[in-house]
């Protein structure tokens, strides 16, 4: 089902595509709509345990759009980089399909809230306040994946050769 990269120089290894995932934050999840359409959204995200998970406030985005579809991708890229030798910038790009889900039980959207803001708060106590305030605003999805894979891309890939 999924095409082979034709050229292995361009691969990255599964643990490249995880490290970029867990360095750059947002993304584009798209998703077929009933009548065919695509429809996608820039999203943050997470990754813990194998999965992607995002996290939404419910007054963004149509619920019936997005959950609990069979198939979705979710494409990332990092900041890019020069090559001293060559005019030309590259750029490092993480393709996902997978299975999308919403989390609707309130002990896993708090242990996911938790890890999405530890950061973010200085004490534990801040961080709960915080989190059991956000709780009901936000939706949880969570993308099992099924492949992940990832490429350099070049706006000169005849120097990677």
């Amino acid at each position: 089902m999924f095409k082979k990269t034709e050229k292995n120089i361009q691969v990255l290894s599964k643990e490249e595509c995880i490290d970029i995932l867990q360095l750059n934050l947002k993304g584009v999840l798209a998703v077929y709509k009933e009548d065919g359409s695509l429809f996608a959204f820039h999203f943050n995200h997470i990754y813990l345990d194998g999965k992607l998970y995002f996290y939404v406030p419910k007054s963004e985005y149509n619920p019936q759009v997005i959950e609990d579809k069979d198939s979705v991708s979710f494409n990332i890229s990092d900041g890019g980089f020069d090559n001293k030798n060559n005019w030309a910038s590259y750029t490092k790009n993480v393709i996902i399909f997978g299975i999308i889900n919403n989390i609707n039980k309130d002990d896993e959207k708090l242990e996911i809230l938790r890890q999405i803001f530890q950061n973010d708060y200085s004490n534990s106590i801040e961080l709960e306040k915080a989190i059991k305030q956000k709780v009901d605003t936000i939706n949880i999805l969570e993308l099992s994946i099924n492949k992940i894979s990832g490429k350099i891309e070049s706006e000169k890939l005849s120097t990677l050769i």
